[in-house]
């Protein structure tokens, strides 16, 4: 199994935290991809993106863990449909674990919750992460 890292910083001189989202992939029998941060149109792309890569695979389970995401917006339920999509088209399943209270908030007020199979296993709450 191999576990790779990308992260996104806000421009210099922003009052914000450095990290904006960090991803974390992690390959083997089921993909995970593990998202930290902010999900909103500056970054959803990067969901966009890694998924469409993820795809060529032909993965049967790709499980993306939004349990730390601190903010979702419209531009994440885009990046999610169109992951939904593109991992459908590949042949697999696309499965949200444990969204956080925001992303299910949104989710659910949106009425997108139902596209989604979604994991809400509890997650200790002291996971450390070794993310960029």
């Amino acid at each position: 199994m191999s576990t790779q890292h990308l992260s996104v910083a806000r421009p210099a001189g922003s009052d914000a935290e450095p990290r904006v989202l960090s991803l974390a992939l992690t390959c083997g029998p089921i993909t995970v991809i593990e998202l930290s941060g902010d999900v909103d149109m500056s970054t959803a792309h990067l969901i966009t993106e890694l998924v469409t890569r993820v795809s060529e695979k032909h993965p049967s389970q790709v499980i993306l863990d939004m349990t730390e995401v601190s903010f979702f917006c419209a531009a994440g339920i885009t990046a999610l449909l169109h992951a939904h999509g593109t991992i459908k088209d590949a042949g697999g399943e696309l499965l949200l674990r444990h969204p956080s209270t925001i992303t299910m908030r949104i989710l659910t007020t949106t009425g997108t919750a139902a596209i989604f199979p979604i994991d809400r296993h509890s997650v200790p709450r002291n996971r450390k992460r070794d993310l960029i």
